[in-house]
């Protein structure tokens, strides 16, 4: 599991783009948090494989989530005995 806010998505797109090429059996998830639908990064790369969460205004039509990523979302989303790698600013990672 990837876990991105803003910037964070940088450092994690490079693991994902090696994933999706050396090994592209072992299943990822890449949840990434954006405040608007402007800031979203490498948009024409992500995949079904991306869950984005918008955290201050949502697309027009907007039906995915929204709102901080939180224990329910990652919860939801996560594998029972998977690892995760989380990148972001201070405040996003120590949260």
């Amino acid at each position: 599991m990837l876990i991105g806010g803003g910037s964070g998505i940088f450092p994690l797109m490079s693991m994902l783009r090696h994933r999706r090429r050396a090994l592209p059996e072992v299943p990822v998830r890449l949840l990434y948090s954006v405040r608007s639908p402007d800031d979203v990064f490498y948009r024409s790369e992500l995949g079904e494989e991306t869950t984005i969460t918008y955290t201050r205004r949502t697309p027009e039509r907007w039906t995915g989530d929204t709102g901080r990523i939180g224990a329910a979302l990652v919860g939801r989303l996560a594998w029972p005995d998977g690892m995760a790698y989380i990148c972001g600013p201070n405040g996003f990672v120590e949260r």
